[in-house]
């Protein structure tokens, strides 16, 4: 039996100075039908094998005065930090 791999996307990893990354970067290919947009995901680790898993709708909304995704991501960052990636349910 073989197994067929798709590739969705690619992310890269930002260097800290402690020999492990702080940030991650990456983007998707457009015509891919697994990652949803606006949605925050979490990295597990399952035995050595890296799982994406889905939690939930992301608090920062499409369009909006202050934060938004509509703001450039260095915007974002600054202003809300680590709480970027919290959903609504975790952002309350």
């Amino acid at each position: 039996m073989s197994t067929t791999y798709q590739t969705v996307g690619r992310f890269v990893t930002r260097p800290s100075g402690t020999g492990k990354p702080d940030i991650m970067i990456g983007a998707f290919l457009k015509n891919q039908e697994y990652i949803k947009e606006n949605t925050v995901y979490e990295i597990i680790d399952s035995m050595g094998a890296l799982i994406l898993v889905e939690k939930g709708e992301s608090w920062i909304p499409e369009n909006g005065n202050f934060i938004s995704w509509a703001n450039s991501i260095d915007h974002i960052m600054i202003n809300v930090g680590n709480n970027m990636i919290l959903t609504k349910k975790e952002n309350k």
